[in-house]
């Protein structure tokens, strides 16, 4: 283990562990709360590495390395097009809202100085 954590990550096991619990645990934590599919993609993603704890052979390695790129950039893609609904959703309401603004308040006549 101290051969692959020397020369691959640069925090030792115990951290790692440490760290990714952590993260599993905040990810699942805010999918269940928010049900946002990156979430859940990141819970999964972040344990895959300590796989090469188990096996360093160069087949496992790479198919790890290739494994977490796809999920990084489907995460990627997911956070940039779930932002760009987020704010037309915010937009949207805020332009209901200052509709609705406008409704309530009385407009004042500006011809009451007619005689």
């Amino acid at each position: 283990m101290d051969s692959i954590s020397a020369g691959l990550f640069p925090i030792s096991f115990n951290a790692h562990i440490i760290f990714t619990i952590i993260s599993v645990i905040f990810f699942l934590f805010q999918y269940k709360r928010q049900h946002h599919l990156y979430q859940l993609l990141s819970a999964i993603a972040i344990p895959l590495p300590l796989i090469l704890y188990l096996n360093s052979s160069s087949i496992v390695f790479k198919a790890i390395g290739f494994i977490e790129l796809v999920m990084v950039i489907v995460i990627g893609v997911m956070l940039f097009s779930s932002g760009k609904k987020e704010s037309k959703t915010k937009s949207n309401v805020v332009n209901v809202a200052s509709v609705s603004v406008d409704n309530c308040n009385p407009k004042e006549e500006s011809n009451h100085d007619e005689t």
